[in-house]
């Protein structure tokens, strides 16, 4: 999870319980509440839910992606930069 240190007080705790709960076995429900003292510490940009309602669908990089996407652009150019230096064919998709 990577450096970040965007939205420290709302998208990295919750990023954090996420992973946390799916290493330990026990996932955490998206429609989950965040603590009342937690939203009161962090102020008014606290988020209620685990996703505060927000699209949370994942499709995988492998079964294909739209070419015209900045976010698959860069995905896939990451792969080409690095997949290379693992051992990996980076436009195996």
């Amino acid at each position: 999870m990577g450096g970040g240190g965007y939205a420290v007080l709302d998208v990295v705790p919750r990023a954090w319980t996420h992973l946390l709960g799916i290493v330990s076995g026990e996932p955490v429900e998206v429609e989950t509440i965040i603590p009342q003292a937690w939203r009161d510490e962090i102020g008014e940009y606290a988020p209620y839910s685990m996703t505060d309602g927000a699209d949370v669908s994942f499709v995988p990089f492998e079964n294909g992606f739209t070419p015209e996407s900045r976010l698959d652009q860069a995905i896939l150019a990451t792969r080409r930069a690095v997949f290379p230096e693992l051992g990996l064919e980076p436009d195996s998709i």
